[in-house]
């Protein structure tokens, strides 16, 4: 009798973790993944399953209570079944929200009804193992239920982190797995059996089978994974009768080029470009997010520079081999910041793309990478980070940050400004310990009607006139800050790609 409540208390443990992971990467898509959405799931979750416990306590003290257990079991396993498309309805919903609003909104949509649930178990557990344990005391028993609920959480961390989830995604694998609790369910307590106790095979079929039908038939690739949504989609191109080819993260464009010709539709490579080329053929290059490769491409076929290229996502090498035609055999997986720490190589050029989605990692553009970066640059290296193009007021604090950060750590920065008004542009900062010689640049700059010389490019913008902070490990606040100009990137987004593409 005692294994059956072990077992259960074990499968809602690996649920409550179960659930914490996918609804965080259910929400990234509408989102993103920045801190205050991890903030906000985590604090639902905990609100939620402090509800169950109190409720599951008021339970405990009623007759029958094995049959309630099941009902509510039942209950929760059909409503994870649904997820997946409570999520969608609330994303469209939800979709101009602010980023408080809309996590805050999906977030209990998602989660506060099932972990009020699972919470409630608990209690119920605790009191049906001390029932059929005379010999046992109420904390003994407790002991056992929330050690062995813990242990099924610890695994299904594992399990759906590193393995379940980039495999399979977060749909099928959420349907399927709550299928199987059922059946275990089913099996335990078959004694109260009715007919209509059938209804919820139905469901779970159906939305396996209907989950299918969501995947979008147009995309060249569609992935669901713990490091966030991968989409490659094919549109009408703006300019012209051709077809464009964007690799989205989390719905937010990273790479965007002409689907045959392969050039770029943005212009910060472009300029990134330019500015490599005052080094001779064969320097050495890292490049610190790999994107669809454009940037690494024409580095190595325009410029002769040999590049090493840093990626987090294991998906996005893939995607840049297969669907952008980079050669990807000079990529490694890894951690940006944690690469910076342990290699031995010293580079000519290292170059910072590391947007995930619209949100700039806290712990890679801080004062401490920034000192670690003069042990990677060879003399005369130069450092270039991509950033948003906003400067101005509270949205431009991230960016005046970063020139602040960078200035405190001994650098010459400069700073270049691509077309556009601010929710249009990208910043590039270019910064050096040495002083460097711009003018020996390979390739030419055309713009506005004239070529321009890598100095003439550069921005005489004060920086110190407005509020900015040193960013740095013990406060790694850039994603806090970055929130309003992330917001309207991604509002940006969803106007002008996502629904072209839901228009497909």
């Amino acid at each position: 009798m005692k294994n059956k409540f072990l077992l259960i208390a074990f499968i809602e443990g690996a649920f409550v973790m179960a659930l914490e992971l996918i609804g965080a990467r259910l929400i990234a898509p509408f989102f993103g993944s920045s801190i205050v959405t991890w903030t906000v799931i985590l604090s639902i979750v905990v609100f939620s399953l402090a509800i169950g416990y109190f409720l599951g306590g008021i339970l405990s003290k009623y007759q029958k209570l094995e049959h309630k257990l099941f009902l509510i079991l039942n209950a929760t396993f059909l409503i994870i079944a649904i997820l997946p498309y409570i999520s969608k309805l609330m994303g469209g919903v939800l979709n101009e929200s602010s980023i408080y609003v809309g996590v805050f909104a999906m977030g209990l949509a998602l989660l506060l009804v099932p972990n009020i649930l699972f919470g409630s178990v608990s209690p119920i557990i605790i009191e049906l193992f001390n029932r059929n344990e005379e010999k046992n005391t109420v904390g003994n028993s407790a002991g056992k239920i929330y050690a062995i609920s813990t242990v099924g959480g610890i695994i299904a961390t594992y399990l759906f982190g590193f393995f379940i989830i980039p495999a399979f995604g977060l749909n099928k694998p959420l349907i399927l797995t709550s299928l199987l609790a059922w059946i275990i369910l089913f099996v335990l307590y078959i004694r109260y059996f009715q007919w209509y106790y059938i209804l919820p095979l139905v469901v779970f079929v159906s939305a396996f089978f209907l989950i299918k039908e969501t995947k979008r038939a147009n995309s060249k690739y569609y992935s669901e994974g713990l490091l966030g949504q991968i989409l490659v989609e094919d549109i009408p191109s703006q300019t012209d009768n051709s077809e464009d080819r964007i690799l989205f993260v989390n719905k937010m464009g990273q790479t965007w080029v002409d689907k045959y010709k392969g050039f770029s539709k943005w212009n910060y490579p472009y300029y990134i470009n330019f500015y490599a080329s005052i080094y001779p053929q064969n320097s050495k290059v890292l490049l610190l997010g790999l994107g669809g490769g454009t940037i690494a491409k024409n580095l190595e076929s325009k410029l002769g520079l040999e590049v090493e290229s840093i990626e987090l996502d294991a998906r996005i090498k893939h995607v840049a081999n297969k669907y952008f035609g980079y050669n990807t055999q000079n990529t490694k997986i890894d951690d940006a910041r944690h690469y910076l720490r342990y290699t031995k190589k010293s580079y000519d050029i290292i170059i910072f793309d590391v947007f995930k989605g619209e949100v700039a990692p806290s712990y890679v553009l801080t004062k401490e990478t920034f000192e670690q970066l003069k042990t990677n640059l060879k003399p005369n290296g130069m450092v270039l980070i991509n950033f948003n193009g906003f400067i101005s007021g509270e949205t431009g604090i991230p960016a005046r940050s970063v020139y602040a950060t960078l200035n405190s750590c001994g650098y010459k920065v400069n700073s270049i400004f691509t077309p556009g008004a601010e929710n249009e542009r990208n910043i590039l900062f270019i910064a050096s310990l040495d002083s460097i010689n711009f003018s020996a640049n390979r390739s030419s700059f055309y713009f506005e009607g004239e070529y321009k010389t890598t100095t003439g490019l550069f921005t005489d913008y004060d920086f110190s006139k407005e509020k900015a902070y040193i960013l740095t490990d013990d406060k790694p606040n850039l994603e806090i800050l970055n929130l309003e100009a992330a917001q309207s990137w991604r509002k940006d987004y969803s106007q002008i790609f996502n629904n072209k593409i839901l228009s497909k």
